[in-house]
């Protein structure tokens, strides 16, 4: 039978096993610390390498489930397509002979005098052809957009 002596120094025996002296004091450990944390790297990247081969592997074959083969097709309707066609024609070639009446009525030019001199022929009929290449441009592209 134990007795209370023998039983204390069984217990001191077995602390003093893990109580081996000095302790270590330093707060950091750089070696451990480089290891640990390209372990952790190492662990992250693999775990996700193989996350992403798994992925790629299970969807990589992926096909519809039904092939859509529900196409409707489109009327083409020239008359109407004619008709809106004309009617913008007729739109721009107003919108030119105004802007042409705008044009020569903002060149007659008042004198000191008060007589309104008309500039010649000439340089009126460059600047309304001017005008009016600039206006069937800007009425070709407002065709497209409206």
């Amino acid at each position: 039978m134990m007795r209370k002596p023998d039983i204390s120094a069984l217990i001191h025996e077995k602390l003093k096993l893990f109580d081996n002296g000095l302790r270590d004091r330093q707060l950091i450990h750089p070696r451990r610390d480089w290891f640990s944390g390209l372990v952790a790297m190492l662990l992250l990247i693999g775990i996700a390498g193989l996350w992403s081969g798994r992925t790629y592997l299970n969807n990589y074959r992926i096909e519809p489930d039904e092939p859509t083969t529900d196409t409707t097709a489109v009327v083409y309707r020239g008359q109407l397509v004619a008709e809106v066609l004309a009617s913008r024609q007729d739109e721009a070639r107003k919108f030119n002979q105004l802007l042409e009446q705008s044009v020569v009525q903002q060149l007659a030019v008042p004198n000191e005098t008060g007589t309104t001199t008309v500039p010649t022929a000439s340089s009126t009929e460059m600047v309304v052809d001017a005008v009016s290449t600039t206006t069937d441009t800007t009425a070709s592209s407002t065709e497209i957009v409206n």
